[in-house]
């Protein structure tokens, strides 16, 4: 890696930057798909219905996570279809996923 290149990367993580996992959960014979989110720093996760009006669960964690006044900055959007994550920008410990 170059000097010039890690700067680069240096300035991208230099942010307080909060990484959220979303994972698609298939239906079963109780319960719809859903969508799970977690934030492994704080060890906490939330379980929320998925939304059809959207195409993936990547689109409707961060839809939540907007609606919960999280400052989402970056996702990656091909990990393994069914896996994601989400990165949340300038964050307030107390602010809560759930």
């Amino acid at each position: 890696m170059t000097i010039d290149r890690y700067k680069q990367v240096k300035q991208l993580t230099a942010f307080n930057t909060r990484v959220i996992n979303c994972k698609y959960l298939g239906p079963t014979n109780t319960q719809g798909s859903r969508i799970k989110i977690t934030d492994h720093h704080f060890k906490e996760s939330v379980t929320i219905p998925y939304d059809y009006g959207f195409s993936n669960a990547l689109q409707g964690a961060v839809n939540y996570l907007i609606d919960k006044g999280f400052d989402v900055i970056g996702f990656n959007s091909e990990c393994h279809k069914t896996e994601y994550i989400i990165i949340i920008k300038d964050w307030d410990s107390k602010q809560s996923i759930k």
